[in-house]
This record gives structure tokens, sequence and C-alpha cells, in this order.
């Protein structure tokens, strides 16, 4: 994300006069991000800060989702075609129609 312009996007929001206490800025990274802006951490230190608070997430929501019962997971990513055909098998043997999921 950084590599496709995500400190652009943050400059730009800073830019376009939305103020920073504005949702967007309470997403991972937008504040490590105008910390890179204002001079006060280097780009790579708002990598790793990044980085961290996103494995940090990840694993609230897998404990999370732990939880929750009638979770069924899946291995694989959703855009992997093997993965996608056993999600569809599953749903249909669920009675669950793919238009409600997929549609």
């Amino acid at each position: 994300m950084l590599e496709r312009g995500w400190l652009r996007e943050v400059q730009a929001l800073l830019e376009s006069g939305l103020n920073e206490g504005a949702k967007p800025f309470d997403f991972i990274g937008y504040r490590e991000l105008r910390a890179v802006l204002r001079g006060e951490m280097t780009l790579e230190e708002a990598r790793g800060a990044i980085q961290q608070a996103t494995r940090q997430y990840a694993k609230r929501q897998l404990t999370w989702f732990r939880r929750e019962q009638g979770v069924r997971w899946f291995s694989r990513f959703g855009n992997d075609s093997g993965v996608q055909a056993d999600i569809l098998e599953w749903l249909q043997a669920q009675g669950l129609k793919q238009e409600k999921h997929f549609g």
C-alpha cells in the first residue's frame, strides 16, 4: 500500500482540510503516516509500526472469531479458485443460496 501511494493519500486528505480527528485517521497506518508527514518518524519506522499494529489487529480478530460458534474456516485466500469452490460447496450443503453471499 505504501508503494502504491498511501502516503500521498494521507497527505491529500490533510491538504483537503479534513479534520485530523476524522474517522479515516483512526484506521491502522494513518496516524503513523501523519507522523511521517510531520517529520516525527521516518517512513521505515512507520512501516514497522503499521506492520506491528496490523499483526495485533489480526490476532484480536482471530481471538474473536474463535469464540464465535458456527464459524467455518477455509484455508487459502478468498481469491484462490480452489477455496472459492470449497466455499460454494459448503454453502450449498448448508442449503444457502449463492446470491446471498456472493451476489
